[in-house]
Order: C-alpha cells, then structure tokens, then sequence
C-alpha cells in the first residue's frame, strides 16, 4: 500500500471515529465544552480557571522588564509560565481522560 492510501485510510478512520465520538479528536480539537451553568471552559478547568489559562496563554514570555524569556531546557522560569504550565497540565489530563473514556465505549468501525 502507497502513502498516499495509508493517508487516505487513516482520514476516513479518523472521519468514522469523530462521527462516533461526536466531537473532534485532532490536534486542533474544541477542547471546550458547557459547564452545569451554562459557561464555556476548558475540559477539566473551572470558569476562573479557563479564563486565567486563556488569559496567560495569550501573554508573551516577558520578564518584569518586557525582555524575552525563553525557557531553559524546556523548564518554565517565571511564576506566570509555572502557572500556565500547570493549569495546562490539568487541562490535559482530562482531556485524555474523556477521550480515552470515549473511545473505549465506541465499537470499531466496520471494516477498519
């Protein structure tokens, strides 16, 4: 089998497992659902939560001075970045979680 339709299989798997699962599992999924109250949020964060997440999110890594701060090796420098790596870190987690949930309750498509 060509790349080419590997490729094509893997997005008609992907296709079928969405159209199961009722929402996206990409990369650039809508990793936001409706609260009990009605409010948008981040799976796995409150409405405080989303909203000081997004808040951070959208800041560049600046120091108090307004200099760039890359982060070393990977490790977050300043408090703000602890603070959004953290809130990531949970985000994530129940991300997978409800998808790993998800999955596991959705037959393999025919055929695949």
């Amino acid at each position: 089998m060509d790349l080419t339709a590997l490729s094509d299989r893997l997005a008609i798997f992907l296709w079928r497992i969405e159209q199961q699962l009722a929402f996206s599992t990409g990369p650039f999924a809508n990793r936001h659902r409706y609260n009990e109250n009605g409010h948008r949020v981040l799976v796995g964060l409150s409405v405080k939560e989303t909203f000081e997440f997004e808040t951070l999110d959208e800041l560049a890594p600046l120091d108090e001075t307004g200099n760039h701060i890359p982060w070393r090796d990977g490790v977050p420098i300043t408090s703000r970045e602890k603070r959004w790596l953290e809130l990531y870190l949970q985000h994530e987690e129940a991300w997978e979680t409800l998808v790993a949930k998800r999955y596991a309750r959705q037959p393999v498509p025919p055929g695949l």
